[in-house]
């Protein structure tokens, strides 16, 4: 949270992002400074695969997230995140992380906001 050169990615689905929905305990919503990129948006719904490298450059840079920065991608549990974070290293992108505790671990925690 607030480093400039790190962006937060919650690949979670949008109505969980907003804090519109709730899932599990906790409370809803999503780590601050995060962008939301939900994993569906990266498969093409028509064959079950990743959409092509041109299309998933375009998903990720309309989203604000440069190869130039430190990705960390968040879901649940970190399952979800793992499809962000594969289709950036199918583009290049050098550093990508997987925050594994996820919003499992941030919405249940006392500390944070």
């Amino acid at each position: 949270m607030g480093q400039t050169e790190t962006t937060l990615v919650d690949a979670r689905d949008y109505g969980q992002y907003s804090g519109q929905v709730r899932r599990g305990e906790g409370r809803a919503g999503r780590i601050p400074g995060a962008l939301s990129l939900p994993r569906e948006e990266l498969i093409d719904s028509q064959t079950g695969t990743f959409r092509s490298n041109e299309e998933l450059k375009q998903i990720f840079t309309g989203a604000g997230v440069s190869p130039n920065k430190h990705i960390v991608a968040y879901c649940n549990g970190g399952v979800a995140a793992t499809t962000v974070l594969f289709s950036l290293a199918m583009l290049g992108y050098p550093r990508i992380t997987n925050y594994d505790g996820s919003w499992n671990e941030w919405g249940a925690a006392k500390i944070f906001p």
